[in-house]
């Protein structure tokens, strides 16, 4: 499968039908991922405000490596697909909200499983 196709089947995402350029698809996945972290932070916060001590540190752990594990993927998504090429920027950011996307949801879950205790 091409790599265009890729990112509009795998993506969906009408921002990056539409745009004209490489550096305005790169800018639109960016800001999408910028939205996709704010997202996270806020449900990161409050997910810690339900658990104890002991629990908030080993969220905070699994946290950082969840970090570093997202930051690794997409940096090989983005070398595998188009290393050295003007779209790996907007790739990266696309991998790196995806993943940012489903951590959210599990951090909802959490939520919702500790309130239904």
């Amino acid at each position: 499968m091409p790599k265009w196709q890729w990112v509009y089947t795998c993506r969906r995402e009408a921002y990056i039908a539409f745009m004209q350029t490489q550096l305005e698809m790169t800018r639109s996945a960016v800001t999408a991922l910028e939205q996709a972290d704010r997202n996270l932070n806020t449900t990161y916060k409050q997910l810690q405000g339900k658990l104890d001590k002991q629990s908030r540190a080993k969220l905070l752990i699994a946290q950082r490596a969840w970090l570093a594990y997202r930051d690794a993927d997409a940096l090989l998504t983005g070398d595998i697909d188009a290393r050295g090429g003007s779209m790996q920027g907007m790739l990266v950011a696309l991998r790196k909200r995806e993943l940012t996307i489903s951590r959210t949801a599990d951090f909802k879950r959490m939520i919702e499983h500790i309130a239904g205790r």
